[in-house]
């Protein structure tokens, strides 16, 4: 049997010697029989031109292989199906368009314009309860049932999730042990991590006691602790640029000339402030101190109608 698609040839044969060196020669024979019958096999199939050459599709598959990954596990049931499944109660698939008699129509069951709105124009009171207000009740009948069905849901979905975490026990693991130093509490599925980031992270954790490790008990193998590695100090090279010497002179000898700024005396700032605005015909804005800053006092006077 040939198969194109997967490059495959199957062939069976018996052989009735006893000797190694016959099975052999039947074994080489037939490998080379199959491989002249996939070859011929290949050239026989049509062939497209293309910039990249000739082209030939392959016909699809007739071996079936298996999956390549387990098959998924059944969906866990949510407390309302192992409910209806043991009242042997069966879900009917409810139609999406329904008929309104209000309106005369076919209306949806549910969602936007659906049929018998919670919302209806005329709602009747009881005479009984006359300050009661049907529709706020309505509101918060609404929002305590939605409510009530998220809660349900993540009831629901912690309880799924219980069950999965108990298919993995960790303490059941032999690598859960407590002489193992715990390297980091990174979650292990986000990167794959190599020795040397295991040994870095190793380094890492056992450095991170009071006495930086110096003091801690060591395992049997275990390397000892480098000493902490200080900064790095940047020296100037003995024999630099010409001039770079006066430079660097130069450079120091104005920074201490150069004048440093000084907080300004008592009544110099608000000598010193200005207004935001330009007034016009007013070629100087300065605040002026004291009784100048009052100005004039002009008497205002209306004259009164005759």
């Amino acid at each position: 049997m040939i198969d194109l698609h997967h490059l495959v040839v199957t062939k069976s044969s018996s052989s009735s010697s006893s000797s190694e060196v016959a099975d052999l020669r039947n074994v080489r024979a037939l490998a080379v029989s199959a491989t002249q019958d996939l070859v011929a096999g290949l050239f026989g199939l049509p062939v497209e031109r293309s910039n990249d050459g000739p082209i030939a599709a392959l016909p699809p598959p007739t071996t079936a292989l298996p999956r390549a990954k387990p098959c998924p596990a059944p969906k866990a049931e949510t407390k309302w199906e192992a409910f209806a499944k043991s009242k042997g109660i069966v879900k009917r698939k409810k139609s999406r368009m329904a008929w309104d008699d209000d309106n005369q129509q076919f209306a949806p069951t549910w969602g936007y314009m659906r049929r018998g709105d919670d919302d209806p124009p005329i709602i009747e009171v009881d005479e009984n309860d006359l300050d009661a207000d049907p529709r706020a009740e309505r509101a918060q009948a609404k929002k305590a049932r939605v409510e009530k069905n998220e809660r349900q849901r993540v009831a629901n979905e912690r309880r799924l999730g219980d069950k999965k975490k108990k298919k993995f026990n960790c303490s059941s693991s032999p690598l859960a042990s407590d002489d193992l130093i715990p390297v980091d509490v990174e979650n292990p599925k986000r990167k794959k991590r190599g020795r040397d980031a295991v040994d870095a992270a190793l380094a890492t954790a056992s450095k991170s006691t009071a006495s930086l490790g110096n003091f801690d008990a060591k395992r049997d193998g275990e390397k000892p602790l480098k000493p902490p590695r200080g900064k790095k100090r940047a020296f100037e090279p003995l024999v630099g640029a010409k001039g770079a010497d006066l430079e660097r002179s130069l450079a120091v000898v104005h920074d201490i000339a150069q004048p440093r700024a000084k907080p300004p005396k008592k009544g110099q700032q608000e000598r010193m402030d200005t207004h935001d605005f330009e007034p016009p015909n007013a070629g100087d804005a300065r605040r002026k101190k004291g009784r100048a800053a009052v100005g004039k006092l002009k008497k205002i006077t209306k004259k009164r109608s005759t």
